[in-house]
């Protein structure tokens, strides 16, 4: 359990980053990522004594529901990226010149470095793809 005594305050600041709406040290108003909000923004009738059911994805055409899947995953390695590079660092500290874990810390950095990449790559791509074919 004492290995992990460290990243107990990292997980409850980052809960409260959460919970307060974006900051937990001071007043910075962030607005939600685009796949938080809410559907309920959107015109929607529903006839009086009718039982309407919502999309839950808010999406009207294939395109947005792939432009929010990658939307959801480029934010999600927003968020993992500096923790994986905090466990390479944990792991090349805590190395005491084991090359064993050196080599892991080193593994970890590189493949954190590769996947946001990838996942940048991706973003631009799409974004490229729309403006060669004139979609935006």
């Amino acid at each position: 359990m004492a290995k992990f005594s460290l990243f107990i305050p990292i997980f409850f600041l980052a809960g409260a980053m959460l919970l307060s709406g974006g900051s937990a040290i001071g007043a910075i108003d962030i607005d939600p990522p685009p796949f938080i909000t809410s559907c309920a923004d959107k015109d929607s009738v529903c006839p009086p004594g009718a039982i309407c059911i919502q999309n839950p994805l808010c999406a009207q055409s294939f395109e947005d529901i792939i432009e929010s899947v990658i939307n959801f995953i480029f934010y999600i390695a927003l968020a993992i990226t500096p923790l994986m590079i905090l466990v390479g660092a944990f792991y090349y500290l805590t190395s005491a010149g084991d090359p064993k874990k050196i080599k892991t810390a080193q593994d970890i950095f590189l493949y954190t470095a590769i996947g946001f990449a990838i996942i940048l790559l991706s973003k631009g791509l799409v974004a490229i793809i729309k403006q060669v074919l004139s979609l935006t």
